[in-house]
């Protein structure tokens, strides 16, 4: 059930085209979902019906409302701006524009052309916005419920709006949060028409670094397309990775620099991961990989080359560089030229990672020098993502070492037996 209750209008000259002013009030209530609100309304204005063109001024208007669906369970939004419209040759301007809500404020300018298909041109900013503050609580329920069950359900676009859409503008953010990230400097080029929406550039500075990079979405087929690309650099990978997930915990920390350019198609997320196609780089320096069970790892291959016990309590791995690229192809992140420099060690990697079964399948090859081939120990890094088995063959590295060390000593024996046996062959005198 829906009630509107009061309304209250109060004008002056309306239709001559002559100033003058209206103001409103309307109550609004309404039931499943429950929720409450009072709208009101006030301006100057210049109102032609011959020639249907419209002049608000200094309009300003408020809606407070209550409701569960609200964030916070209650709103209170302000719009203050000019407009002029002109019906006849269907044209409409905002300039300016100003919207208040929930410590969120948006200014700037809008025009529309043609309202049969709307052209629309604007230029926007704000100090800042925080996207999880805005959400409805009944949508974030919603999503946590289907995150829970799961984790693949359809993600619905508005196809006929995106495809219908010709947008050409600007938006610049000075601070932004959204789940849980908080980036500051957002500038956006945004031009979309027919379907084909795209972000670029797009320019953000986070977690001491700067972003370049661009967005892009195509649902002129029958199938969504999606592709992106990035420049990462200076990048404080901790805290990012500690915003991103769930227990606020980072498995790497130091300055990093990240390079992609992925594309993708679906409607599902399951989709989404199976077409995922691309290229990524990644390089970072002054760090430490901060996960005990690697550090444990790699300290028993120290201390098996060094020959010395096992140092107890070690929670991570310092390292001075490490560098990778990859290569993705249907949802496989294969990498082949990991290069891992510390300290004490160095490492060198290959394996994949399945981002559509979230497995790895990996081996680190550490050893004591710049070459590991034939003088490293492999450590294996296996299983579900989230918490992978990580494992050290010492066994056969220790087999391995003495079949060398036997080499070894074979060699230093036929040296001698060699040398002996030229001497003997000096002393013999033939006739």
């Amino acid at each position: 059930e829906t009630a509107l209750n009061p309304i209250e209008l109060e004008t002056g000259s309306i239709g001559t085209g002559d100033p003058s002013y209206i103001k409103s009030t309307l109550g609004f209530a309404q039931t499943n979902p429950a929720m409450t609100a009072t709208i009101t309304y006030n301006s100057d204005a210049r109102l032609d019906l011959v020639s249907m063109v419209y002049q608000l001024s200094d309009m300003v208007i408020n809606v407070k409302a209550q409701g569960d669906d609200l964030p916070g369970g209650e709103i209170d939004l302000t719009m203050k701006g000019n407009v002029d419209a002109d019906i006849k040759n269907e044209a409409l301007a905002l300039e300016p524009i100003n919207i208040n809500v929930l410590d969120t404020s948006l200014n700037g300018e809008l025009t529309v052309q043609s309202f049969s298909k709307p052209k629309i041109a604007f230029a926007l900013q704000s100090d800042e916005i925080d996207v999880d503050k805005l959400m409805p609580q009944g949508e974030e329920a919603a999503a946590e419920t289907s995150t829970s069950s799961s984790g693949d359900d359809k993600i619905e676009l508005p196809v006929d709006m995106l495809r219908s859409l010709d947008i050409n503008g600007s938006l610049n953010i000075n601070t932004l949060k959204a789940s849980g990230l908080t980036v500051s400097d957002v500038a956006a080029k945004i031009a979309g028409q027919n379907g084909v929406i795209n972000l670029n550039p797009l320019t953000m500075n986070l977690y001491e670094g700067s972003y370049t990079g661009a967005a892009g979405l195509n649902v002129s087929g029958a199938i969504p397309k999606y592709s992106a690309s990035s420049d990462l650099k200076n990048l404080q990978i901790a805290g990012l990775l500690a915003d991103l997930s769930e227990d606020g915990k980072s498995f790497i920390r130091g300055k990093a620099g990240v390079k992609f350019n992925i594309t993708t198609s679906g409607d599902r997320v399951s989709t989404l991961k199976k077409q995922l196609n691309g290229s990524a780089e990644f390089a970072a320096g002054d760090g430490a990989f901060q996960s005990a069970n690697l550090a444990r790892s790699i300290e028993q291959v120290v201390a098996f080359l060094k020959k010395r016990p096992p140092k107890p309590a070690v929670k991570e791995v310092v390292f001075d560089s490490l560098t990778a690229t990859a290569q993705i192809t249907n949802g496989l992140v294969k990498n082949n030229d990991m290069n891992l420099a510390t300290p004490l060690i160095y490492g060198n990697g290959q394996g994949e990672v399945n981002l559509v079964s979230e497995t790895i399948d990996y081996v680190m090859t550490v050893g004591l020098t710049e070459n590991t081939e034939g003088a490293g120990i492999p450590i294996t890094i296996k299983g579900d993502m989230a918490e992978p088995k990580f494992g050290v063959d010492l066994k056969n590295a220790l087999k391995e070492q003495q079949k060398e060390l036997i080499e070894e000593q074979k060699g230093k024996v036929e040296e001698k037996v060699n040398e002996k046996l030229g001497d003997k062959l000096k002393d013999l005198k033939l006739f």
